[in-house]
């Protein structure tokens, strides 16, 4: 990483992650620190270590309850609750151990949260850059993004300021590099972990699959005999108590862990049997600023796992599941899924909640391009260095990031093909 070229791009990477990862990290422990006591009272950083000790039944009942985390990890464990008569050092943890504290220990509300996991997923979204380099207009809008959530956290404008104007060196690039490398480690070891959540439904499944025949069977023996005309006596009575058959109760949106871990599953399977991610990719754009993260993306079951890592998907809300089978008109899924939800009955009437007007507008573009269209946009953007784009996807993956596809932009586009 060292020997790449060291540019004023690479500088506009390495400014805006020194900018993200040092007053970024110090905001969030100051947050942590201000909100975590009910009297209001900041907790002093050298009674960290006290506190953690007698919060840690209590962090660890709650971590256990929490859908996205559940367990730390060895080497957080250790930072938390090191062995022997080491003490824990708040200033020794990154942005993701801060993160899993702040929502399993702080009293806060959703905006202030919402503020923190804005600042992890710009982390996230500069980990996946794998260039390093960010051009003129892209860090404009990175660091003004950036710049109004750490000022919302309580970081002084001087300071940011003083970022900007910063002298880069050697010691700063190198600390970039550990981080960024920290953060991937972490990521990939997350997205592991859901694709064995999915991968190891299978042998449950049989399970219940060879329980269901077994119990099929049996019910087939007891056809002819008294204990059958018994439990038919008594279905009859059911049925006469007033409560139709049909209003057997169906998963809410608050699925349970397996339930949640197979719709993914068998959501994952639907699409990449149909080669359609990349159709999701330009769904999901509006939730990734920088597409690094969408571009390492190779199958939907890891784009699921990116979803639920930046709590955009879960076991209570499944509103972008439910938007893409939607826009996608992938409805012959929901009669193929094992989960049955009541919001699928009435899915082609519903109203798209998670995703803007402007993607809506974006995707339908991606439906209707010609071959001959896409030519004509590449030939016009790209000359003379063209793509030769395979469809319409691919070339809105390049062209939205590149702020082609921008609000502004689109009536420009629409005038290129109608030339």
């Amino acid at each position: 990483m060292a020997s790449k070229p060291y540019d004023k791009e690479t500088e506009n990477y390495y400014r805006l992650c020194c900018l993200l990862f040092e007053a970024g990290t110090e905001a969030m422990r100051q947050f942590f620190l201000t909100h975590v006591s009910d009297d209001g009272q900041p907790l002093p950083p050298n009674q960290f270590h006290v506190f953690i000790k007698q919060k840690k039944n209590e962090f660890i009942r709650t971590l256990k309850k929490d859908k996205r985390q559940k367990n730390l990890y060895k080497s957080q464990s250790e930072l938390l609750f090191p062995p022997e008569e080491g003490e824990a050092n708040i200033n020794e943890l990154d942005m993701t151990l801060l993160n899993i504290l702040i929502s399993n220990l702080c009293v806060c509300d959703k905006d202030e949260l919402k503020k923190v996991t804005d600042l992890k997923n710009i982390r996230n979204d500069q980990a996946h850059n794998n260039g390093y380099r960010i051009n003129l207009a892209e860090f404009v809008r990175e660091w003004s993004r950036l710049s109004v959530i750490l000022e919302a956290l309580g970081v002084n404008r001087v300071v940011i300021d003083d970022y900007a104007n910063k002298n880069i060196n050697e010691n700063d690039r190198e600390m970039i590099i550990t981080k960024i490398q920290q953060v991937l480690e972490d990521l990939e070891e997350r997205v592991g972990d859901v694709e064995e959540m999915v991968d190891g439904m299978d042998e449950r499944l049989e399970i219940v699959e060879q329980n269901q025949h077994d119990l099929s069977n049996t019910l087939m023996r007891l056809e002819d005999t008294e204990e059958n005309k018994f439990l038919s006596g008594s279905r009859e009575a059911d049925e006469n108590d007033g409560t139709p058959f049909n209003e057997q109760s169906l998963p809410s949106e608050n699925l349970s862990m397996d339930d949640f871990r197979q719709l993914i599953k068998d959501f994952a399977q639907w699409f990449d049997r149909r080669k359609l991610l990349n159709r999701l990719q330009v769904l999901l754009l509006q939730y990734f600023p920088n597409n690094e993260a969408l571009k390492r993306v190779t199958t939907t079951t890891k784009l699921l796992a990116l979803l639920v890592e930046r709590e955009l998907l879960s076991q209570t809300n499944l509103s972008l599941l439910y938007d893409t089978i939607k826009l996608t008109e992938q409805f012959g899924f929901i009669s193929t899924t094992k989960i049955k939800l009541r919001a699928f009955d009435n899915i082609r009437e519903r109203e798209v909640v998670s995703l803007s007007a402007h993607t809506k507008e974006i995707f339908n573009l991606g439906k209707k391009l010609s071959d001959s269209e896409i030519k004509t946009l590449d030939g016009r953007y790209n000359f003379p260095d063209l793509e030769d784009y395979t469809d319409s996807w691919s070339l809105i993956l390049d062209f939205e990031p590149r702020g082609l596809l921008s609000e502004n932009k689109m009536e420009e586009i629409k005038e290129v093909l109608k030339r």
